[in-house]
Formats: structure tokens, C-alpha cells, sequence
């Protein structure tokens, strides 16, 4: 369980300012809707739209008619940018970044495409590319402070954690109560061991957005190392009730909820997990071990072969399945299963060796 950082993209993309625009988003996905069934060529209707499916958290909705926007008028710029924000949202982060720099190169005042491609190319780790573009947007004043978190994310990401310190107090500077900053140096604090530091900078977080889900799950995180279960659970409850849950979210709640005794509470939340990421054999393996502890063995057995099919150098899981097979008396499978295992075993003990 490691705590998470936070990048900054700039989604709001901002409708065209007339005194007839619909105000509401329903408003807008009606209004821009007859007029795309009115005038099926119409590009900035289509805009209009996709914007407004954006916005309203609907990304398939809106991919279309960003591609039909394009389709009409190949130098929209913001329709570009839009679907770079609809294209990071499904991690395509290639495609994302091909899709900002498109919108820049059309548009080279707008600098949200520049600190989008920082925060694009962070993501896929090229870290000096983000540095490059969120230099220049830093040079023009314009969203300063989000500019200067993503660099600091940057710079964090690189081991520069003083750099990274300077970037995040310089953001907190322009804007003191900004939730995301306070959890990003609650992180570096917590990676470098200032414990007492990342408490405070998690709390700031929290005081300034109670309903900021990736600062209750790093101060989860925190009371976790400390044993401290109850605080734990309580935060990373208070994080899944705020949005979708991430897989590394579900599998920490099902710790918890193991180490407290709930190992019924607990394969609820790995199984839950596994229906964000299939296929992490992690996650199949605890499912395995909570079965046999619930006396759910022939499901047991089920998991354990996901494991190995995920995994077919994970030991443990053929120590485990032949321990089942033999108390089930299928003695060749229960043989063939712990004689992988203790080559497997013997394999990483002689890995290890090597590596010393």
C-alpha cells in the first residue's frame, strides 16, 4: 500500500459565450441534441455537445461528437483538446497526448493543452517532455498553481524532492487551502519518513476537501503502518463512499477487514477488487486463502488455478493447491502440485542467492 500523488488536468473546457447559451447541463444536452438532429453537419454543435457530455461525466457519450466535430472542421482545436481529456480518462495516454499537442499546435495560446500534455506525459513517465511543457506554461502565468503542483509531481517522480517541495509550497503560496497540494506533500513527507509532517500535510488536505478520496486513502495508508486498523478502515471507507474505488483501495479494505477477523467482510472487498483488475494474482491469491479460512475449499481450488494461470511461477499458490488436492485424496494432482512448488521454491531461493 503506497500513498498516491495527485496531477492535475484541466478539464473544463468552457462553452461559447452568448446571451442564449443554455446555463445547465440537461439544458445543454437538450438544447445541443435537437440541434445536432436538426443539422447533422453543424460542427460546433456537435462541440456543444461533446463538451456537455464531458462535463457531465459521460466521456462515450462524448468521444463521438468530438470525432464528428473533427470530422466537419480539422482545425477545431478544442474538440481536439476534448477528446485528449476523453482519451486520458480511458488511459490511452498515447492517444491522449497526440490529441493535446494537436490542439496546441492549432491553438498555441491556449496553455491548459500544455500543462494537459505535462500532466499526459507524467503519466507515462517522461518526465523531462512534462517538465519541458509545463516550463512554458509556468513562464505564461496562466493557472499558476496548477502548473506548478504538476511540476512539482514532476520533479517528485525524478527523486528531486527538494525541487518538488519547492514547486508545491510555491503553489500553496498562491492558493493556501489547495486540497491537492497539501496531499501531493503529505506523500513526498511520508515517503521520506516525516511522519508527523505527512499527518499534517494529510489533514490540511482533508480540512480544505473533506471529500478528497486520494487523501483519505493515503492517511489510511499512514495509520495502516502504525497497526492503527480502525482509523485505517475508517478512512478508506470514507474514500470508497466518495467515488468508484480503485483495485489498490478494495485490496487495502480487505487487509483491514482480514487483519481485524472479518474474513467474510473481507473476501467481499478482494472480490470486489478483482472486478476492478482481473488480473492481479495477488488479489486471486488472498481470495484463495479467505475460501479455505471459510471453508469454501472447492472454490479455493478455483482461485488458486487463476493464480497460477495468471502467474505460473507463483510457488505458494502450487503449495497451497496441492494441500487441497491431498485432503480432497487426488494424490497425483496433490504430488504433481508440491513438487512445482518446491521448485519453484528453490528457484527463487537460488535467485536470491545470486543476487547477493
Amino acid at each position: 500500500m503506497n500513498p498516491l500523488l495527485l496531477i492535475i488536468l484541466l478539464s473544463l473546457i468552457g462553452t461559447v459565450g452568448c446571451n442564449d447559451t443554455p446555463s445547465t447541463l440537461e439544458e445543454r444536452i437538450q438544447v445541443y441534441s435537437k440541434a445536432v438532429s436538426k443539422k447533422p453537419n453543424d460542427a460546433e454543435a456537435h462541440f456543444q455537445l461533446g463538451e456537455a457530455y464531458l462535463e457531465s461525466g459521460d466521456p462515450l457519450k462524448a468521444a463521438p461528437h468530438f470525432k464528428d466535430t473533427l470530422r466537419l472542421k480539422n482545425d477545431h482545436a478544442m474538440a481536439y483538446r476534448g477528446l485528449g481529456l476523453v482519451y486520458y480518462s480511458q488511459k490511452k495516454l498515447n492517444d491522449a497526448a497526440e490529441a493535446f499537442n494537436k490542439a496546441f499546435m492549432l491553438k498555441q495560446e491556449d496553455t491548459s493543452s500544455l500543462i494537459n500534455l505535462g500532466a499526459v506525459y507524467l503519466e507515462l513517465n517522461k518526465t523531462g517532455r512534462a517538465i519541458s511543457f509545463l516550463n512554458i506554461a509556468l513562464r505564461r502565468k496562466v493557472d499558476e498553481v496548477s502548473t506548478q503542483n504538476n511540476l512539482g509531481v514532476a520533479y517528485e517522480k525524478r527523486g528531486e524532492y527538494d525541487e518538488a517541495i519547492s514547486h508545491w509550497k510555491a503553489a500553496l503560496e498562491l492558493k493556501p487551502d489547495f486540497s491537492i497540494v497539501h496531499n501531493n506533500l503529505g506523500v513526498l513527507y511520508d515517503k521520506t519518513n516525516r511522519r508527523d509532517e505527512a499527518l499534517k500535510e494529510y489533514q490540511a488536505a482533508l480540512k480544505s476537501d473533506p471529500e478528497n478520496s486520494t487523501a483519505h486513502f493515503n492517511l489510511g495508508t499512514l495509520y495502516a503502518r502504525e497497526d492503527n486498523v480502525d482509523q485505517a478502515l475508517d478512512h478508506w471507507e470514507q474514500s470508497k463512499a466518495l467515488g468508484s474505488p480503485e483495485a489498490t483501495l478494495l485490496t487495502s479494505l480487505g487487509w483491514g477487514y482480514e487483519k481485524k477477523g472479518d474474513k467474510k467482510r473481507a473476501l467481499e472487498e478482494f472480490m470486489a477488487a478483482t472486478k476492478v483488475d482481473p488480473y492481479n494474482p495477488e488479489t486471486h491469491f488472498a481470495i484463495a486463502r479467505l475460501r479455505v479460512d471459510l471453508g469454501q475449499e472447492q472454490d479455493a481450488v478455483e482461485s488458486l488455478k487463476r493464480v497460477i494461470t495468471l502467474d505460473p511461477d507463483y510457488a505458494e499458490a502450487y503449495y497451497r493447491l496441492g494441500l487441497l488436492y491431498d485432503r480432497f485424496q487426488v494424490g497425483k494432482d496433490a504430488a504433481a502440485n508440491l513438487i512445482i512448488a518446491q521448485l519453484l521454491y528453490k528457484k527463487k531461493k537460488k535467485e536470491i542467492a545470486n543476487e547477493v
